[in-house]
């Protein structure tokens, strides 16, 4: 009797831990599938407000035999509408001072020419440059809504968005802000910037998502991506405010 009865209720709790497991797996899966469904929305209520910013400037050097000449280089970077008429924040060192050309991408892969039209001076710790738009063709420019930084957290869900590699446009990366108020020194290729008061992510900011948006959970833009450091999983961005 002793036997059976332990049979019994050993069967019960059994069959209790493994409807508890189930229902932990239902409720983990959900926490999963909620996060990755507001990632897919911000994603789709900003993406068409970020342009992919293709730049040709003209660069100063040295040829084979030591004389001083000028080539052109095209480079890439990420930018985003924050006016109905084509107004575009990116970084400075996106646009640099030779440039000559600068083509944005829309996120429905239509291409329009923009001049470079406000630009912080190279040694200013802040990283910024506004471009505008010639001429929209028709297009609806469709602005970010722009957020407020100072309220944001350690620990706050952010969603970076931006033109990967320089070929890869509107690919969307997550993560927390990791710490704010930092300040580091970036090279840009033509030196050593300083950059001052950044937000830390763990959000990953890849070459050309310089100048892309730093999102928060309400699709508002609350970071300008600026760099990210050779450590794993550590990038910055500048506060919009």
């Amino acid at each position: 009797m002793v036997a059976i009865a332990s049979g019994f209720f050993g069967g019960y709790f059994g069959s209790q831990s493994n409807a508890n497991n189930q229902s932990e797996t239902t409720v983990q899966r959900e926490i999963v599938e909620g996060e990755g469904n507001l990632i897919n929305t911000i994603a789709k209520e900003v993406s068409p407000s970020v342009v992919s910013v293709n730049v040709t400037s003209v660069e100063s050097g040295r040829d084979y035999f030591g004389f001083d000449t000028e080539y052109e280089q095209e480079s890439a970077g990420t930018g985003v509408i924050i006016s109905e008429d084509g107004l575009i924040i990116t970084n400075r060192h996106v646009v640099p001072a030779g440039t000559t050309k600068v083509i944005v991408v829309l996120s429905n892969d239509i291409e329009l020419e923009a001049d470079v039209v406000g630009r912080t001076n190279d040694s200013d710790p802040l990283d910024i440059a506004f471009l505008e738009i010639k001429d929209s063709k028709g297009e609806d420019l469709i602005p970010a809504k722009i957020g407020d930084s100072d309220i944001v957290e350690t620990g706050d869900r952010v969603v970076a968005i931006g033109n990967a590699l320089g070929q890869f446009s509107n690919t969307v990366t997550s993560g927390i802000i990791s710490g704010y108020g930092r300040d580091i020194e970036a090279y840009d290729g033509g030196g050593v910037e300083t950059l001052q008061n950044l937000f830390q992510t763990d959000a990953a900011i890849n070459s050309g998502n310089s100048g892309g948006p730093l999102v928060n959970s309400a699709s508002e833009v609350i970071g300008i991506n600026v760099a990210t450091a050779t450590a794993e999983n550590i990038s910055f961005a500048i506060p919009i405010n």
